[in-house]
């Protein structure tokens, strides 16, 4: 796992709280569980990489990040949509990462 290279540090003392997915899973568009969110660490999927599906910028991760923490999350778990290496999770210019405020950190598929 790796975490954001923007936003706060991993706290140090573990954050806990329950885990629930985003929908739509990979957080690209408006949030159909919003309400579920509030208070919560968000699993988030990566990708999908369809334009038609998540377009640039929504497919960002700071943007993705910024958009759960909007729905009132409290931390991101970002997962892999793909086997293999990770990549850090870094800004993009165009992204919303000076506006991420929790934590968030990316894991294997």
């Amino acid at each position: 796992a790796y975490p954001a290279d923007f936003g706060p540090a991993l706290p140090r003392s573990p954050l806990t709280g329950a885990l629930v997915q985003a929908e739509p899973k990979h957080a690209c568009s408006e949030l159909t569980n919003a309400a579920a969110l509030s208070g919560k660490i968000v699993l988030v999927q990566r990708g999908p990489r369809d334009d038609t599906a998540c377009p640039l910028p929504h497919a960002y991760f700071a943007n993705k990040i910024k958009r759960v923490q909007d729905a009132g999350a409290v931390g991101v778990v970002m997962a892999n949509n793909v086997e293999g290496s990770l990549v850090f999770m870094g800004a993009v210019s165009g992204d919303h990462a000076t506006l991420v405020e929790v934590p968030s950190v990316f894991v294997s598929k």
